[in-house]
């Protein structure tokens, strides 16, 4: 039997890969994917906490957070969508709020408080108004 990366005889295949037999000298440049537990090659791979995961699973169920220098990977599982980007907690937090009135998050440029409720534009001019001699908020009643 020949080992299918280096072309060296072995005598017995401990490790495959497409169904052609590994040596143990050349299974190093090979790892098995976490996610669909194929074995690939390790330079068309990418590890995340300590995984190796194959380009197409990478591809398919990691992100890298939008947020502005944060670049951290990120399981499907755990991606927080905004404006169609995806975002970890932290940077969605600091990027949304989310308003009662709508049942949704907005962006916290967007937001406006009235009676120490979080809401979007158009319920704030709904519920409040300002008085036109000293810019007072009020509720409308």
């Amino acid at each position: 039997m020949t080992c299918y990366e280096c072309s060296e005889d072995i005598e017995t295949s401990v490790h495959e890969y497409d169904g052609e037999p590994i040596c143990e000298n050349c299974w190093d440049k090979f790892c098995i994917c976490a996610n669909c537990a194929e074995t690939k090659y390790v330079a068309d791979s990418t590890t995340h906490n300590g995984d190796w995961w194959c380009e197409d699973c990478n591809n398919e169920h990691w992100y890298t957070c939008s947020g502005r220098q944060c670049g951290t990977e990120l399981h499907e599982d755990d991606v927080l969508y905004g404006d169609d980007q995806p975002y970890c907690e932290g940077c969605y937090n600091d990027r949304y709020t989310y308003v009662e009135c709508c049942g949704e998050a907005i962006p916290v440029d967007n937001v406006y408080y009235g009676g120490g409720d979080a809401m979007c534009e158009g319920h704030y001019n709904e519920n409040y108004g300002n008085c036109c001699s000293c810019n007072d908020t009020f509720h409308n009643n």
